[in-house]
């Protein structure tokens, strides 16, 4: 599968894109589009679609880009305010007591 197609099929959340990873013998190659996908809200309708955060994290896992996200998602909240600051707080005193988390 190209680039160009993977990543149409990633960004919808199709299977076809979890199958090649799966298969792929460099599946690093798909980290960007990996990356992109999770750091970007990419549904065009919650209602319908629903929630995609297991295919997300299924995927950043074969892609091995689960650290880099985790890393770019805790910056991205620690530059939020409030009650998402506290709220990051909590998941990372977990994490140091040995608690892991998916969403």
């Amino acid at each position: 599968m190209t680039k160009k197609q993977f990543k149409h099929d990633f960004l919808r959340g199709l299977d076809s894109a979890i199958i090649d990873l799966q298969s792929s013998d460099n599946p690093k190659k798909y980290m960007d589009i990996v990356r992109y996908g999770c750091l970007h809200n990419t549904t065009y309708d919650m209602q319908c679609k629903g929630d995609r955060s297991w295919y997300l994290y299924y995927a950043a896992q074969l892609a091995w880009v689960k650290e880099i996200i985790e890393a770019a998602v805790i910056q991205i909240c620690t530059k939020a305010s409030g009650t998402l600051k506290n709220y990051m707080r909590l998941l990372r005193k977990g994490k140091s007591m040995g608690y892991t988390y998916v969403f």
